[in-house]
């Protein structure tokens, strides 16, 4: 997907919410933010490259298989 352009702002917005949120292990405030109809068009075109920024930087490896890891991660897949 193309993050370019006025969309690189959100997406970089997406990037702090999400890492803000699985710090925070607030999944419940990242769910109800990621299904609002205000994000939810940019979610949409940018979440392959959300889900590898969280894979990269947002989500240790030896962390993956926490309850919130695991919620979060899926959550972004869908």
């Amino acid at each position: 997907a193309n993050v370019a352009g006025y969309h690189m702002f959100n997406f970089a917005s997406l990037q702090v919410l999400v890492f803000v949120a699985v710090k925070e292990k607030a999944c419940n405030l990242l769910s109800a933010f990621l299904k609002s109809s205000t994000v939810l068009r940019v979610f949409q075109h940018c979440k392959h490259e959300l889900v590898s920024f969280m894979r990269k930087y947002v989500i240790p490896k030896g962390d993956r298989q926490t309850d919130i890891s695991v919620s979060v991660l899926e959550m972004c897949k869908k």
